[in-house]
C-alpha cells in the first residue's frame, strides 16, 4: 500500500489494510485525525490501547483490531464486526458493521451485509446508498467540503453528489465519474465512447466544468494548484486553468506542506510551485511531506553497505525539506507524521517516534 489512491478493491480489504499492523507502510498520514492521540498495540490481536503526543498511556481495550483515531473515533474490529471507540476508550458505536471507514466532517461510512450507510457519531443513520461508491477516483467514498459522490446505478453509469442531510445536489452526465472535492473543485473524467481512454478536468460544487475535461490526468487541488498530464507532460494550474509549470514526469502527485513529490526514472524527488526541483530524484519510494518530514524507502542494494538489513528489502527514514536524511533508515514499517508523532516498527515493536527520531513509546515485550 503506497500513499496513495485505492483503485479497485473492496471497503473491508480497505479497512482491513488500515487496521493491520504488519504492512511496511504502517499507515497514511491521518490529515483530519486526532492529532494528539494514537493507537498502540499492547498485546497482538488481544488488547489494545491509546497514547497521547508525549507518550502517556490513556486507555487500554481487549479487541481483535484498533485503528487510528479520525475525529475523536477509532474503528474497533471485534468478533468480525466493526464499531467505533471514542478518545476515553468507551465503546460509542456498537460493533455491529461488516465494515466501516473513518469518520470524515462528522460522517462515516459503513455496511450491513450489501447495503451502505452514512452514519453520524452518534450511530444514526444519514444516508442510505444505493451502491458503493467507486474507488476509480480519490475521496468518493468520504465527505469532503459537505459532500459526497455516490453511485447512481452502474449501467449505464451515473453519479451524484449528496449533502449531510442526504439530499442530491447535483448528478454528473452519464459516463461521469467525480472525485473528493478540496479547495472548492472536484477531479472529474468521462469516458470516451471505446470505453478505453479518459479525459479528466474538473468541476465546482455546483456540479458545473470549471476546467475543460482536456487532461489525461487530473489531480485534486491542494495548496492552490491542480497537477495535472498532457501526454508525458505533467503541469501545475491555477484555479483558472492557467499553466504555472510544466514538468516531464513520470508520475506526480498534490503538493503538500509545500512541495509536490515526482518521480523521474523510477526514483522520487520533490518540485516546489514554480516546478523546480529543490530535492533530486533519488528515492526508491517516499511519501509526500507532512509536518516537515517525508517518509522514504531505502532498497537492500541502496542499504547493504549503511546498515545490515535483518533480511529486510527495504528499510524507512526520514528527510527534511532539503532533502537531508535526518531520522536514518532504520525501520522495517513506518508512517507519516502525524501532529508530533510518527507510527515505526522497530526490531519488531511498535514504536513512536517524534521528529528527532527520539523514541517516544514502545511496545511491550
Amino acid at each position: 500500500m503506497k500513499e496513495t489512491f485505492l483503485k479497485n478493491i473492496t471497503l473491508f480489504a480497505f479497512i482491513v489494510s488500515v487496521l493491520q499492523s504488519n504492512l511496511n507502510v504502517l499507515a497514511l498520514t491521518n490529515d483530519d485525525g486526532n492529532k494528539n492521540i494514537y493507537t498502540v498495540i499492547i498485546k497482538n490481536n488481544i488488547r489494545y490501547g491509546a497514547i497521547n503526543n508525549v507518550g502517556k498511556e490513556l486507555f487500554s481495550i481487549n479487541v481483535s483490531n484498533l485503528g487510528q483515531f479520525f475525529e475523536g473515533f477509532a474503528i474497533y474490529h471485534h468478533k468480525n464486526k466493526f464499531g467505533y471507540i471514542d478518545s476515553l476508550g468507551h465503546s460509542t458505536i456498537f460493533h455491529e458493521y461488516d465494515s466501516a471507514q473513518n469518520f470524515s466532517e462528522g460522517l462515516a461510512l459503513v455496511s450491513v451485509g450489501k447495503r451502505f450507510y452514512f452514519i453520524d457519531k452518534k450511530g444514526n443513520k444519514i444516508l442510505k446508498t444505493p451502491y458503493f461508491p467507486p474507488f476509480t477516483m480519490p475521496c468518493s467514498c468520504k465527505y469532503s467540503e459537505g459532500l459526497v459522490g455516490i453511485t447512481l446505478r452502474e449501467v449505464p453509469f451515473q453519479m451524484g453528489y449528496f449533502d449531510k442531510k442526504g439530499k442530491m445536489i447535483f448528478q454528473l452526465p452519464e459516463r461521469y465519474v467525480g472525485g473528493g472535492f478540496s479547495e472548492g473543485f472536484a477531479p472529474v473524467r468521462v469516458s470516451l465512447k471505446n470505453g478505453y481512454a479518459y479525459k479528466f478536468g474538473y468541476i465546482d460544487k455546483s456540479g458545473n466544468i470549471i476546467i475543460p475535461l482536456i487532461y489525461d490526468t487530473a489531480l485534486p487541488f491542494s495548496e492552490g494548484i491542480g497537477m495535472v498530464r498532457e501526454n508525458k507532460n505533467y503541469k501545475g494550474i491555477d484555479r483558472h486553468g492557467k499553466e504555472l509549470f510544466k514538468i516531464t514526469a513520470d508520475e506526480c502527485w498534490p503538493f503538500s506542506d509545500g512541495l509536490s513529490k515526482v518521480s523521474v526514472n523510477q526514483k522520487i524527488g520533490f518540485i516546489n510551485p514554480k516546478g523546480q526541483i529543490v530535492i533530486i530524484p533519488q528515492f526508491d519510494w517516499a511519501c509526500s511531506f507532512y509536518n516537515g518530514r517525508a517518509l522514504v524507502e531505502i532498497k537492500k542494494d541502496t542499504l547493504k553497505s549503511l546498515i545490515k538489513l535483518r533480511d529486510k528489502e527495504s528499510m524507512y527514514g526520514y528527510i527534511d525539506k532539503t532533502g537531508k536524511m535526518v531520522i536514518p533508515a532504520i525501520f522495517e514499517s513506518a508512517s507519516n507524521f502525524d501532529g508530533d508523532l510518527a507510527e515505526v516498527r522497530l526490531n519488531g515493536k511498535q514504536c513512536y517516534i517524534d521528529k528527532n527520531g527520539k523514541i517516544i513509546w514502545k511496545q511491550p515485550d
